[in-house]
């Protein structure tokens, strides 16, 4: 029996805040050469054509009191649209399915207007990391959660800023049709990796690069990441850097918000779970490229960094 995923857009939307999820899902159809799903877009708008934030609009195939289909999984998309208050009819239409829907599910700031309902009152969610403090704010029942990409509590989902939607996808997919389908899609969609919810929002490397604000050490990061098998001590990188130890510690400090050493072995992490994406890979050419010790140093990083071990690790993508 075919489920029925069904999109809820309330105007103006994000864009890749719907078409992330929604391509999931289509691709989970194609790659398990069966319709699992049946995909609906239902507006909160009676018009036909639904605006998103970026000026493109997309066509509704329902108006959400016209649609009288059962749904296995809702979700409510995100946009300043899901922010502003709600009709209560809109709200009541969401509670009154309570208990005829397995899965309600939030992409950013859709958690806005599932918590409007009450439904998350008592519970843990999260949204875009702007808006963690306005969505406490507001309904203070909530228990945000500010790190993780996204968060499960119960028959409740909620994602974090726009494209932790597909994070949350191929969650929901997985835990469907299983590990291989959901790690299928994310090489298909050629993902840089298929992240578990409670990774932070933010990946060290992409913070770490965006906080940069010392010009000399702008090329720090990517001469880093090409020299993982080198000695990376704060000596070795403060000669790279043509600084004492004692300015480059400083001057680091202030750019990136965390120290050398920290940020090295934060780096390596990182690399690491990339190479064991690779078919074929092996803890110990893994630790090797990544300039770990041994496996042991690359295991014990890994499980500070991301709360599972390698080989966990591994085996959630399934290879």
């Amino acid at each position: 029996m075919r489920r029925n995923v069904v999109f809820l857009v309330a105007p103006p939307f994000e864009l890749l805040d719907l078409t992330g999820p929604y391509a999931v899902f289509a691709e989970a159809n194609a790659s398990s050469r069966r319709s699992e799903y049946a995909l609906e877009i239902v507006s909160t708008n009676r018009k036909q054509s639904v605006a998103s934030s970026a000026g493109v609009s997309i066509i509704a195939q329902h108006y959400y009191q016209d649609f009288r289909k059962p749904i296995d999984t809702l979700l409510l998309i995100g946009g300043s649209g899901a922010m502003r208050p709600f009709h209560k009819d809109v709200l009541g239409w969401i509670r009154a399915r309570r208990d005829r829907i397995r899965r309600f599910a939030s992409v950013c700031t859709g958690a806005f207007l599932l918590a409007a309902t009450g439904l998350l009152d008592g519970r843990k969610a999260t949204t875009h990391w702007q808006n963690c403090d306005q969505l406490s704010r507001a309904y203070p029942k909530v228990d945000v959660k500010r790190d993780p990409i996204f968060v499960k509590d119960g028959p409740f989902y909620s994602s974090a800023g726009i494209t932790a939607g597909i994070d949350l996808s191929l969650a929901l997919v997985e835990e469907d049709l299983g590990v291989a389908i959901a790690s299928h899609i994310a090489r298909v969609f050629v993902l840089y990796l298929r992240r578990p919810g409670g990774q932070a929002q933010f990946s060290d490397l992409i913070a770490g690069d965006g906080v940069g604000t010392d010009e000399a050490l702008r090329d720090l990061p990517a001469w880093v990441r090409g020299s993982m098998t080198r000695n990376l001590s704060v000596p070795a990188l403060a000669r790279q850097m043509s600084m004492s130890p004692r300015t480059f510690t400083r001057r680091f400090a202030a750019a990136f918000h965390q120290t050398p050493a920290s940020w090295v072995r934060k780096t390596r992490a990182e690399l690491a779970k990339t190479l064991l994406q690779e078919p074929g890979s092996t803890l110990p050419v893994v630790a090797r490229r990544c300039g770990f010790r041994n496996v042991t140093a690359l295991r014990n990083e890994f499980v500070l960094q991301f709360g599972t071990t390698p080989k966990e690790y591994q085996m959630r993508l399934g290879l």
